[in-house]
């Protein structure tokens, strides 16, 4: 497993706890492929396990909802966070 930085989640959007990533790279279509995400808390040392359950495009970030995350409070919980992909999954 090599992860690799993708993004960085800006806040919570919506009420279904779905997050707001502005990614790395200006090549959004990537998004479309992952099945799983990692997220790093600040201060944590090893990166949660998420699985992407919706996913999309607006503007310059993606939208995307995250098994295990439920409401804008815990959703919120991330902000700041950095999302981590493994190169396999790419």
């Amino acid at each position: 497993m090599g992860l690799i930085p993708f993004g960085r989640i800006s806040k919570a959007h919506g009420l279904l706890g779905e997050l707001r990533v502005h990614p790395f790279s200006r090549q959004l279509e990537n998004l479309s492929r992952l099945e799983r995400i990692f997220i790093q808390k600040c201060g944590e040392e090893k990166p949660q396990e998420f699985k992407v359950i919706r996913r999309r495009l607006e503007k310059e970030s993606a939208i995307i909802g995250l098994e295990g995350i439920r409401s804008v409070d815990d959703a919120e919980k991330f902000r700041g966070c950095s999302v981590m992909v493994d190169t396999s999954d790419l």
